[in-house]
């Protein structure tokens, strides 16, 4: 079975990743967090919690997670590559690929996660669940 690659980044600092098979841009369809959130960034809890309640992110992850499983299912062997953006790539995105990456490691999937804008976070660069350093951004 093929390995999923999720990729978080922000529209203001470069496009989506030229190997991305699937990019989700989140910039017109969900706003930026709230703006009693000033300065905070993914992971902070709030701002998790805050992008995950907005209406419609739910649905989007999972469909996510859908259309990579259908990637994957795919008589393909080369790893499925997921790239989530927003503006800035702190806050939305980062959530979003987080969220679709535990969903598909909860149905067995070995999946990569990291965050282009996010490099000093510690999701970046490596696979949580598995343990395995993710591809280079």
């Amino acid at each position: 079975m093929q390995d999923v690659h999720v990729i978080s980044f922000g529209y203001l600092h470069g496009d989506a990743p030229d190997d991305a098979h699937l990019v989700a841009d989140l910039r017109d369809h969900f706003l930026n967090p709230a703006p009693h959130l000033p300065n905070l960034v993914f992971p902070d809890a709030r701002v998790r919690e805050h992008v995950l309640a907005t209406p419609g992110v739910s649905a989007l992850a999972e469909a996510l997670v859908a259309a990579a499983e259908a990637l994957v299912a795919g008589p393909g062997t080369e790893d499925v590559v997921l790239a989530v953006g927003c503006s800035g790539g702190e806050h939305r995105a980062p959530t979003v690929a987080r969220d679709v990456a535990e969903r598909l490691r909860g149905r067995g999937h070995t999946v990569d996660l990291a965050h282009r804008e996010l490099r000093g976070h510690a999701d970046h660069g490596q696979d949580r669940g598995e343990g395995r350093p993710a591809r280079p951004v």
